[in-house]
C-alpha cells in the first residue's frame, strides 16, 4: 500500500533544475513561512500600493481561451465582486496577490472589490483540490486565480480543483497564473516551459481557462541583464532584485512584475467571451480529484483524551487561526481518532512544532507504518502541514492512535539545527497532536 504523500511534492522542481540545487529550493518553499493568513483581505482603502505595468508584450504572455465574461461583466457593472488566490507561498506572501487585486480595484473604481488568501505554503495541488471548498468556494468567489507551477502536485488534481469549482458555480471564472524559480527563468527566455507548467496548461486548454505565464517579462529582463533573478541588492550593482532566494520575489519589488503580468493580462482579456455558466467538459484525466474535500475532527469519534482549542489562545498554535477556528489536541499514548469513509484516501492537516509526535495509523485491520508528524521545519517553531495516504476505491475503516514512541528529533533536524533542542530538550521530549481538518477523497460514513 502506497504511503502517506510528503507535506511538499517537488516533482514541478526537478525541471530544468540546472542552475539550483532541487533539494534546496524545496526547503526553501516549505520552510517560508509560518502560520496562516486571515482569508479574507480587503482592497479597497488599503494601503496596498498602486502598480504600473510596463509596455511589455509577448504572443504566449496570456493565453484567452475562453476569458473571464462573467467577472469582467460585474466589475464593469460597478457590482461587489470577489476575487479568490488559490496556491502556495508565492501567493500566499503579500506579493503579485495584493497588488493584482489593487490593479483591479484601480481600473474598474465603481466595482467594491475584496480578496481571498488561500495561499499555503510549501503545499502542491493536491492539498488544493482537498482545501478548495472550505477556503475558496465558501466565499463564493467571481474570479480564481490558481497558481500551483513552482510547488507541483498532480495534473489529476489540479482538473479537480476546476471541476469543483464548475459543480459548485459555472459562473465563476478561473484563471491559472504560472511562476517559476531561477532554475527555470532561461528555459522560459527560450521558450521552453517546465513540465509542471506544460502539464496544468493541458487541463487550462481543455476547459477553456485563461492562463497567465508571469514570468514572461522577468526572464527577458534576466536574459538582457537588466535584472538579476537571485542576488542581493549590494551585489546587484545598481540592477533590479527579483528574488533574494530563488523562489519568492522581493519584497514588492520582485512581485510587481507577477502583478503586472495580471494586468496585462486583464487588458487582453477585454471583450474575450460570452457571460454565462462555464460548460463542463468530460474529464483530461482518468481519476481528477472532484471528490476531494476536508472535514473538522469532531465529525470523526475521538477518544476522551481530545481536547478541543481556540488557536487564539494558545500562543503556538494562534498563528493558524486564519485556517482553523478550532484545534483538536491530544498527548497522551494511545488516544484516538476513528471514522469510516467510502472513497480513495485520507490524511491530515495539522500543524507542527517542537512538541509533536507520531500516529500509529491502521487501516481496514492493518497497520502501517508510524506517521511522524514532527520534520525538520518543526525546529523552534510551529508549521501548517499535511499528509494524504491514497487507497483503492472502496470503503474504509480508519484508526489513528498517538504512538508513545516519540521520534528521533535530533537525527531529524540534522546537525545545524541542534542549539534549541540541545538547550530544551523538554520542550522536544513529547507526543502532541494539533489536528485542524480530516482529508478526504469520498464521503464519511456513519
Amino acid at each position: 500500500m502506497a504511503f502517506f504523500r510528503t507535506v511538499f511534492s517537488i516533482a514541478g522542481l526537478m525541471n530544468f533544475a540546472l542552475a539550483q540545487d532541487a533539494a534546496e529550493v524545496a526547503r526553501l518553499i516549505a520552510a517560508s513561512q509560518a502560520g496562516s493568513p486571515r482569508l479574507l483581505f480587503q482592497v479597497e482603502g488599503s494601503s496596498i500600493p498602486s502598480i504600473q505595468p510596463s509596455s511589455f508584450s509577448h504572443p504566449e504572455e496570456t493565453t484567452t481561451r475562453g476569458g473571464i465574461p462573467n467577472a469582467l461583466k460585474k466589475l464593469e457593472a460597478g457590482e461587489a465582486v470577489t476575487l479568490a488566490y488559490l496556491g502556495g507561498s508565492i501567493t500566499r506572501a503579500d506579493g503579485y496577490r495584493p497588488l493584482s487585486a489593487k490593479w483591479i480595484q484601480e481600473r474598474y473604481p465603481k466595482a467594491k472589490v475584496r480578496g481571498v488568501n488561500a495561499g499555503v505554503s510549501g503545499t502542491p495541488t493536491d492539498l488544493g483540490a482537498l482545501r478548495v471548498g472550505e477556503q475558496v468556494l465558501a466565499f463564493k468567489p467571481d474570479l480564481v486565480f490558481v497558481e500551483f507551477a513552482v510547488n507541483g502536485g498532480t495534473v489529476e488534481a489540479m482538473e479537480g480543483i476546476v471541476r469543483q469549482i464548475w459543480k459548485r458555480d459555472p459562473s465563476i471564472d478561473i484563471v491559472f497564473v504560472y511562476t517559476i524559480i531561477e532554475a527555470w527563468w532561461k528555459g522560459y527566455a527560450e521558450g521552453v516551459l517546465p513540465k509542471s507548467v506544460v502539464d496544468y496548461d493541458r487541463v487550462a486548454a481543455h476547459y477553456g481557462i485563461p492562463s497567465i505565464h508571469m514570468a514572461r517579462e522577468v526572464s527577458e529582463l534576466c536574459k538582457s541583464g537588466a535584472v538579476v533573478f537571485k542576488g542581493t541588492e549590494a551585489s546587484a550593482a545598481g540592477r533590479i532584485v527579483f528574488s533574494t532566494d530563488g523562489v519568492h520575489p522581493y519584497d514588492r519589488a520582485g512581485a510587481r512584475f507577477y502583478a503586472a503580468a495580471i494586468a496585462r493580462g486583464f487588458q487582453k482579456l477585454a471583450g474575450v467571451g460570452k457571460p454565462g455558466p462555464h460548460g463542463l467538459a468530460k474529464p483530461l484525466t482518468e481519476d481528477p480529484w472532484e471528490d476531494a474535500t476536508m472535514l473538522p475532527p469532531e465529525k470523526a469519534v475521538l477518544s476522551a483524551g481530545w481536547k478541543k482549542v481556540d488557536p487564539s489562545s494558545v500562543p503556538l498554535l494562534a498563528a493558524y487561526k486564519g485556517w482553523f477556528e478550532q484545534i483538536y489536541t491530544a498527548e497522551a499514548p494511545g488516544e484516538r481518532i476513528a471514522f469510516r469513509f467510502r472513497g480513495k484516501g485520507f490524511g491530515l492537516f495539522d500543524v507542527g512544532a517542537p512538541e509533536v509526535g507520531q500516529l500509529r495509523i491502521t487501516v481496514d485491520g492493518r497497520e502501517e507504518k508510524p506517521l511522524n508528524r514532527f520534520g525538520v521545519n518543526c525546529n523552534n517553531r510551529s508549521r501548517g502541514q499535511y499528509a494524504f495516504l491514497p487507497l483503492p476505491d472502496g470503503e474504509h475503516q480508519v484508526i489513528l492512535a498517538i504512538d508513545p514512541e516519540i521520534p528521533d528529533k535530533k537525527a531529524i533536524l540534522g546537525p545545524n539545527q541542534q542549539a534549541d533542542i540541545g538547550a530544551h530538550p523538554e520542550k522536544y521530549d513529547r507526543r502532541a497532536i494539533y489536528l485542524g481538518r480530516i482529508l478526504l477523497r469520498g464521503t464519511l460514513l456513519d
